[in-house]
């Protein structure tokens, strides 16, 4: 007996202690890291000084106010932007979705901005370490990623959502990874938790790039599993782009579809059929294939379990996006309005082939990155530097401007001088992923398995080439008209965010590739080095030869109007600090390249070294050790090389306290004096900023403007075609005196019941009142039926809206049978206002029923209306407001936000997530007992 039980397996697996304190040790190693740079964070009432979160405190005001007057219970619309609008994408939150809790605890407590910064460091860190990547090359990976310029540029904007994707992006690869090397359970287990918690960060344009790397990644995957002939068929993808050019209008679109479509399915159908002699399905020669469909199918499943637990947020925002700026225009003519996005490069706007949906490419191409400007991959200073930057005093700059306007005065200028010269509008800062990490990717292109470099290079030229934009418009043009959903994303340079995931991946690979090789591979290896250093080295020395001689650091459009103000039109002043401007930008541009130079030729020269002397003297003893000591130097020389960039963007400076942040939302008196009116349900209009990109007024009243990208598109149209006319009328009018004439004219700005104007004077902001406004509501004694929406909305200008509702014949049956007979004795009036919840007295005397407009923006997919109690038809009137017919005599007329996408979403959700945490919590277990085949990875 004692014998047979010695042969019973243990049932609990053996641990390997030494890999675990490892992997350990490399999340302890970007812990430390991260708590150590973002000390200041640690400090009591310390926060980072973001400028997008100081306009999304002001667009969540009302929200969060809500919240705590109703026991946490959700609004889901808010009335401070725009006239009103969803929450969906401001700050609305979905309890049902456990996931929530699960992002915080991955931060293992590190204060913010530390636990996002931690979080790109961990995603990369488990990608690496599923690429069976030594723990310590993993964290160096990881660190380099997270140390990205872009990423301390976007953390320190304010635009946390993004670093979050981001971070969680590298998880997700590492599903896929584990799945299709045939280990499903694990495998689909974290790549479901991976993009569940991706979609939670709800940064869908991160996401959506994210699946052009999945997608290079599966076709990858997909080669490698069936025969080199059968790869051939793969081919077939290339005739997508072809006709995608002989098509710009996409009415091939189901042609091209199903080219692709055949392409992707026929190799593995191909080998199926050369294995049905030798068992078919269960043919060793197609294990390749077999492992890839049965990966590809619960990734797929795996899929639907991540998106359940965020259909909530999911649900509610797609049913509200095509109704946004994201869903295309409205108007029959999309450049009716000369004003919004058909005033930003209206000249490189092609034939739209009368497409409605999605951006129009002036806008969504306005952030396209130069083509010379990629170079800031490997260079910092490439383009300069951001648009404003402190030079100093030892500056060429400042020694001009202090001979001009003496030293005092030329050192506050300084600290805001203009370093960009790029083609961007403006830029808060370069995108470098390093010169050491570009020798790594180089070095990774020759000596890691075809399985990843061939994906990971097609996905980073990918990302460039369409960051582009409208630099190399026919290849962008190319996805922006056919790719599904492309055209709903503004800022294409943001796709260079593949090249800051990819380079990194294949980097830490070659770094690996090359500490754990053989000593029969050394000499080739060495060789490669040499290749990939001189490739490296010889690319930065033509960049700096080229751009030293042909470069003129100088931008005609961009400088030219700056310097003009400084030198208050005296060209010879103007010239002077033209050559000082020049001479800084190629003094900071030579600097940057010197540098990445001297950091290639740093980390080729030590893994040099590492194969030519270390690892020969420690690999009959202790390997490891000679290992560790070339990681710690390349370690060192990654830090080296970013966190000096990182600290441009973030450092010690950027952080204040709680209260000088909030400080900017401090109510002045014309605030107060607000606030103190008896009738707060009144909107306001501010002068102090552009009110199209202003929430600081938001942060206490409710706002004609706004600041969001998601706005309804109807209201844009409003802006465009009558309230920027407006609102330059009104400051007409105020410079002119004839202020009180103008705000009679102010049609749009009255139907939106604008109360108030806010003027920026020397003293402070003066209120003036506007007593012309029509009010919460009103009864209208015409009707003026329209065709179009052209028609709809230049009605505005040409009747008085007081007296006459415009309604578009799409809603011809709520009016029909219907004579308007206005009652002289009507009165509207609000008897209790939420966000979510208006209440009206309403009285027609006379006992004839009425048709009232409520100047509440219209939004069917959602708000219902109810008079008594009851269940009643409301519908769209002068192009985005409600109106309704009432019934004469007294009554109660209400208007709730019930949308039931959010409750059928938060029922799911809550069910989606209980599933997910039961997959991954099963997978866990089945992994920790040892129930799960651990299968032998292909060599890196």
């Amino acid at each position: 007996m004692a014998k047979e039980a010695s042969k019973q397996k243990p049932s609990l697996p053996q641990i390997d202690v030494r890999k675990l304190m490892f992997f350990l040790g490399g999340i302890l190693l970007g812990y430390l890291v991260m708590y150590i740079y973002f000390e200041p964070a640690r400090k009591a009432n310390n926060v980072l000084n973001q400028s997008d979160i100081l306009q999304v405190r002001g667009m969540s005001k009302e929200i969060h106010d809500f919240r705590d007057a109703n026991d946490g219970e959700e609004t889901l619309w808010t009335s401070r932007m725009f006239g009103g609008m969803p929450t969906y994408q401001i700050d609305a939150r979905y309890p049902n979705n456990l996931l929530y809790k699960l992002n915080t605890i991955i931060k293992l407590g590190l204060p913010h901005p530390a636990g996002h910064m931690f979080l790109l460091f961990l995603g990369m860190y488990i990608l690496l370490i599923v690429f069976r990547v030594d723990p310590w090359v993993a964290a160096a990976g990881g660190l380099a990623y997270a140390f990205s310029s872009y990423f301390f540029i976007a953390m320190e904007a304010g635009h946390n959502a993004k670093i979050n994707a981001l971070g969680y992006a590298p998880m997700v690869l590492a599903g896929i990874t584990l799945t299709y090397r045939g280990r499903l359970i694990l495998g689909g287990a974290l790549f479901s938790l991976a993009m569940g918690l991706e979609l939670l960060a709800n940064h869908f344009q991160i996401t959506y790039y994210l699946i052009f790397i999945v997608l290079a990644m599966v076709i990858s995957e997909l080669a490698m599993s069936v025969r080199w002939q059968n790869r051939l068929i793969l081919l077939g993808l290339l005739l997508v782009p072809v006709i995608w050019m002989i098509d710009p209008c996409n009415d091939l679109q189901t042609v091209w579809l199903l080219v692709a479509f055949l392409s992707l399915v026929a190799p593995l159908g191909v080998e199926f059929v050369m294995n049905l002699g030798d068992g078919g399905w269960s043919s060793p020669n197609f294990a390749r294939a077999r492992q890839f469909i049965l990966g590809s199918v619960v990734l797929l499943i795996g899929g639907g379990i991540a998106v359940a637990p965020n259909l909530g947020r999911l649900y509610t925002t797609s049913e509200y996006k095509n109704d946004t700026m994201r869903g295309g225009v409205i108007l029959e003519n999309a450049n009716h309005c000369s004003g919004g996005q058909a005033a930003i490069g209206q000249e490189t706007d092609p034939d739209d082939c009368g497409r409605t949906g999605g951006l129009k490419k002036p806008y969504a191409y306005n952030w396209s990155y130069g083509v010379g400007e990629t170079f800031t991959l490997i260079t910092p200073f490439y383009m300069g530097d951001a648009s404003m930057v402190d030079v100093g005093t030892d500056s060429e700059s400042y020694k001009e401007l202090s001979t001009m306007a003496g030293p005092q005065q030329a050192a506050q200028m300084v600290q805001r001088w203009p370093m960009y010269f790029g083609e961007q509008p403006f830029t808060s800062g370069p995108v470098y992923i390093g010169a050491s990490i570009f020798f790594l990717f180089v070095l990774g292109l020759l000596i890691v398995n075809n399985r990843y470099r061939w994906w990971l290079l097609g996905a980073t030229i990918l990302g460039i080439l369409l960051s582009w934009g409208k630099n190399w418009q026919w290849f962008s043009d190319l996805f922006f008209d056919h790719f599904p959903l492309y055209n709903n994303f503004r800022a294409v340079s943001m796709t260079l965010v593949i090249a800051e995931i990819t380079m990194p991946i294949l980097g830490a690979l070659a770094l690996h590739k090359v500490l754990m090789s053989s000593p029969e591979k050394r000499d080739k290896l060495k060789t490669n080095i040499l290749i990939a250093g001189g490739v490296s080295v010889a690319l930065l020395l033509i960049v700096l030869v080229y751009q030293s001689v042909a470069g003129e650091f100088f931008n005609p459009l961009k400088d030219g109007s700056t310097l003009d103000r400084i030198a208050q039109g005296n060209p010879q002043v103007k010239n002077r600090l033209q050559a000082a401007l020049i001479d800084d930008r190629s003094s900071l541009f030579m600097a940057g390249m010197l540098r990445s130079i001297g950091l290639v030729i740093g980390v080729a020269g030590a893994l040099f070294v590492y194969l030519q002397f270390i690892q020969k003297q420690f690999e009959k003893t202790n390997p490891w050790v000679g290992r560790l000591a070339v990681g710690v130097v390349v370690l060192g020389i990654f830090l080296l090389d970013l966190v000096p960039i990182a600290k441009r963007y973030i450092d010690d400076d950027n952080f204040v306290n709680k209260r000088q942040f909030m400080s900017p939302h401090n109510p002045d008196q014309a605030d107060l004096e607000l606030l103190a009116d008896p009738d707060p349900n009144f909107r306001v209009l501010s002068f102090e900023r552009d009110p199209w990109n202003d929430a600081f007024t938001s942060y206490h009243h409710k706002s004609i403007g706004g600041y969001h990208a998601a706005k309804f598109r109807r209201y844009q149209d409003l802006i465009d075609c009558h309230l920027d006319s407006e609102r330059g009328a009104l400051l007409t009018g105020l410079q002119s005196g004839s202020y009180d004439q103008a705000l009679q004219k102010t049609n749009v700005l009255n139907m939106l019941n604008m109360k108030y104007v806010m003027v920026p004077t020397q003293s402070g902001l003066r209120n003036l009142q506007n007593q012309y406004r029509y009010g919460n509501a009103w009864g209208v004694e015409n009707i003026k039926s329209v065709k179009s929406n052209i028609d709809e909305i230049d009605a505005l200008g040409e009747v008085d809206l007081k007296k006459t509702a415009v309604v578009h014949e799409d809603f011809q049956a709520q009016i029909n049978g219907f004579t308007p007979n206005l009652d002289p004795g009507l009165t509207i009036a609000i008897a209790s206002y939420k966000p979510n919840h208006i209440v009206y007295n309403y009285n027609a005397p006379g006992g004839q029923e009425q048709l009232v407009v409520f100047s509440e923006i219209f939004y069917q997919k959602g708000w219902q209306a109810y008079v008594d109690g009851q269940p009643t038809d409301h519908f769209r009137v002068n192009y985005v407001l409600r109106g309704a017919r009432i019934p004469g005599g007294k009554h109660s007329v209400e208007f709730k936000f019930e949308p039931q996408s959010y409750a059928t979403g938060e029922q799911i959700g809550l069910v989606g997530s209980i599933l997910l945490i039961v997959v991954v919590a099963g997978a866990g277990a089945l992994w920790f007992l040892g129930r799960l085949k651990d299968p032998v990875d292909p060599e890196i």
